[in-house]
């Protein structure tokens, strides 16, 4: 057990009941501020923006809806025309807080999305309070971390990328976990930091990623930092293992696997570099608003904006904006530097932390991130340093808050005369600084107000910690009003502003309660007869941000969409571009026009475009496309020439589909009656080749397809659903190969007679089978399963 449990004051081990109340005030303070600062969204105001509704709410509503209706949301047909959403970190399948939601609300509103995020942010702060008072750090100082932890940096300024929210409010309960397996060493310990790291790492981002490995770090920091015999510890680990391992084989093995076969298994060097954080940026986190992107972007003038423009810098304003509060700024350079607070063994893991972190942050401009990038495990995967801010601020909550529980321990030797001018030699030096930016940017007029009060709020916080050194009567009296001032700073700062929030209304197309005629329209065009081989997609680019992903939300097949991760051969071919809402379409040798024919497999029936689709397509001839709706500024077009869904082909021909995709050169054949493979398949049976051929869908489910075929001879049921290896086959309830038909679908080969065709989305068994592949010896029997992938 820690010395400082012992000299406490106020809180911890003695519980006086001064400390009580001076402890209950806090998180009491903690609760207002929070409640101040998520009215906006909780009422309904002001939603969050952009990912959040473009991408998030999208997969949120899917989730919901296949989990209400009783389906599987293992796949979702309406995604790029047809999308692993199990594999997909951001699908929210396997996030804990929204398949609650989804598990309880069938159709969950904007409100319903942000309270839930807001609501673990909160959480992810009371986490911190949790591994403050494990450390013996006392309440208190654990509220002022979880203040700048929930209102500061990244937890303000991009809350619209909800994943990385969800995975940095797993952070402080893994490091609490973490804290007591080091302390007690205990079983229940082990699966406790087991469970919390799984729910960390489910996160699969890079926020995620780094905060696996920040708390790897403190846990073996910690353990070897105690000189106890590490043999005992082995039970405790090995429970955190087990328990990790279980949680998180499934989604991290499918995740790895789909990344294998997607458009970006890793990032290279100079992209990933073109989203480090300019070293500029941390002047944000000294005076509130100093680049103003609170506000409209035009106003905007830090790294990534016209006034830095430059080739190299690919940063969004939020990514910029770090402000976590002048309190623990004051208190980590003036407490925890000047008086070198710091560097005593319970803050220098996380002063290290901090400084690795900020070399790791700003990217490309230190020779660091080569190392990190080629060296560290991981790394390459993802494309914004950047996002090493969130643990940024993180730290700076950890360090602040301790430095504020030294000060209330021995504060006539944490903060005296000499460590409080140093201080503010400091920030003198600092604001000097940030006017020079200033001025050499043309900025200095503008951001005067924000100099004058970042000036005013240094001073205000430098009395405060001076009061609550030098007046140790009045000292439960100064944390107080010390929170009260950190709390208020961070509240105000972080709520509904430029960055984070907008009103409702923009994003009307998504919203479950209105009734937007374009989704009327499409739902009406594209609702499929029962038991018809029809079920035709819509091709929707060039409408307003919200469309990116709407048909997920409102159940429309459509074969675009917006997401970082999809599989590699579509990305090729259909989806060149990552985002619909682009004004034109991105065309491929296999794609080159809408007079081809894998337009026609798709089943685009509907193309919905702002531009008159002879401007798209200029290969488009007089009675290709008819013009069939104008829908406010949507045009919507008819393709005549769909292929059904399902269809029955005689034949087969052989091609080698990376040839295919590159050279856009169809086999010369009828592919209404012949399908292409890229393996020869099993060998066909006779029949009675007089018989009729008929094809119907008789069940259509997320996972769950079942086709019934009646022919006189043995051929392919080719399915145009996406293919993946995922998918199995069934012929009369027995397995059967799937083979890849077309480039992108699936195909069967059936025997002559009448037979029903079932596929079924497996992705378990397909993940494991396709670990046993790997490790067993090939054998000529596997032909057969190997002409199929």
């Amino acid at each position: 057990m820690q010395p400082e449990r012992f000299i406490l004051t106020g809180f911890g081990s003695r519980l006086e009941t001064s400390g009580f109340r001076l402890g209950a005030a806090a998180l009491f303070l903690l609760g207002v501020a929070w409640l101040f600062q998520t009215w906006p969204w909780l009422s309904g105001a002001v939603t969050i923006p952009w990912d959040a509704k473009n991408h998030f709410y999208p997969m949120l509503r899917g989730l919901s809806a296949a989990i209400a209706s009783g389906e599987s949301p293992d796949w979702s047909p309406y995604h790029y025309a047809g999308h692993p959403m199990v594999a997909d970190p951001q699908s929210l399948i396997f996030s804990w807080p929204y398949r609650l939601l989804a598990q309880f609300v069938a159709v969950p509103t904007f409100q319903h999305q942000d309270a839930v995020e807001l609501l673990t942010l909160l959480a992810g702060g009371l986490g911190l309070v949790l591994f403050f008072r494990e450390k013996g750090w006392g309440t208190a100082p654990g509220v002022l971390a979880a203040i700048v932890f929930t209102f500061g940096g990244p937890a303000s300024a991009r809350l619209q990328h909800v994943g990385q929210i969800l995975s940095y409010a797993a952070i402080p309960f893994a490091l609490w976990a973490a804290e007591r397996l080091a302390a007690r060493r205990s079983i229940s310990s082990g699966l406790l930091l087991g469970l919390t790291g799984a729910a960390l790492a489910v996160g699969r981002d890079q926020v995620a990623l780094l905060g696996c490995f920040l708390v790897a770090a403190y846990l073996a920091t910690r353990l070897l930092a105690t000189h106890r015999d590490l043999l005992s510890t082995i039970p405790a680990l090995a429970a955190a293992g087990v328990v990790a391992i279980a949680l998180l084989i499934v989604p991290l093995g499918l995740t790895v696997a789909f990344a294998a076969m997607s458009n970006r298994p890793e990032i290279t060097f100079f992209n990933a570099g073109l989203g480090s954080l300019h070293p500029a940026a941390f002047l944000s986190a000294l005076i509130p608003d100093y680049f103003d992107a609170r506000g409209f972007w035009e106003h905007y003038w830090g790294p990534g904006s016209p006034t830095w423009w430059s080739q190299w810098i690919r940063l969004d304003r939020a990514l910029v904006e770090l402000y976590a509060g002048t309190l623990p700024v004051v208190l980590l350079i003036g407490v925890g530097l000047c008086s070198g607070q710091l560097l005593a063994p319970g803050a220098r893991f996380f002063l290290v932390a901090f400084l690795a972190l900020m070399f790791y942050a700003v990217g490309r401009y230190t020779p660091a991130f080569r190392l990190f990038y080629d060296y560290i495990p991981g790394i390459s995967l993802y494309r914004r340093p950047a996002d090493a801010t969130f643990l940024l601020v993180l730290c700076l909550g950890i360090l602040s808050g301790y430095a504020l529980h030294r000060l209330m321990q021995v504060p006539s030797a944490v903060f005296g005369g000499r460590a409080f001018a140093a201080s503010l030699v400091v920030f003198a030096v600092l604001f000097g600084i940030a006017a020079l930016v200033a001025q050499s940017s043309g900025k200095l007029g503008a951001t005067l107000p924000a100099l004058a009060r970042g000036a005013v709020f240094i001073l205000l916080a430098h009395a405060l910690v001076g009061l609550i050194g030098w007046r140790p009567h009045w000292r439960n009296q100064a944390v107080l009003a010390a929170l009260a001032f950190a709390a208020a700073d961070g509240a105000w700062y972080s709520t509904a502003s430029g960055l984070n929030s907008k009103p409702p209304a923009i994003y009307a197309e998504l919203d479950p309660r209105g009734s937007d005629p374009l989704v009327e329209h499409l739902k009406a065009a594209l609702r499929p007869e029962p038991s018809s081989v029809y079920r035709n997609r819509a091709m929707i680019f060039g409408i307003s941000g919200p469309w990116q992903n709407a048909p997920e939300a409102h159940a429309i097949e459509a074969v675009l969409g917006y997401n970082p991760l999809r599989w590699g051969a579509y990305q090729r071919t259909v989806a060149r571009s990552n985002n619909a809402h682009f004004g034109s379409h991105p065309f491929s040798p296999l794609f080159p026009g809408f007079n081809a024919p894998l337009p026609d497999m798709l089943g685009i029936r509907e193309v919905v475009t702002p531009l008159p689709i002879e401007r798209i397509d200029r290969a488009i001839k007089p009675g290709d496309m008819r013009l069939a709706a104008m829908v406010g500024k949507a045009l919507i077009y008819e393709n005549p020439n769909v292929f059904p869904r399902a269809f029955f082909a005689e034949s087969w021909v052989q091609a080698d589909f990376t040839t295919l995709i590159e050279t856009g050169q169809w086999p010369n054949v009828d592919l209404t009656r012949t399908v292409v493979l890229d393996a020869s398949p099993p060998p066909k049976t006779g029949g009675d080749a007089g018989m009729a051929k008929r094809v119907s869908i008789t069940d259509y489910r997320n996972t769950d397809i079942t086709v019934t075929v009646e022919a006189g001879q043995a051929g392919f049921l080719v399915l145009n659903d996406i293919w993946n290896p995922w998918w199995q086959a069934e012929v009369d309830g027995q397995p059967v190969p799937l083979l890849r038909a077309n480039v992108l679908f699936r195909a069967v080969l059936v025997p002559a007679g009448r037979h029903e065709v079932r596929f079924r989305f497996r992705p378990v068994a397909g993940l494991f089978a396709g670990w046993w592949s790997k490790l067993k010896p090939e054998h000529p029997a596997d032909s057969a399963i190997a002409a199929g992938r």
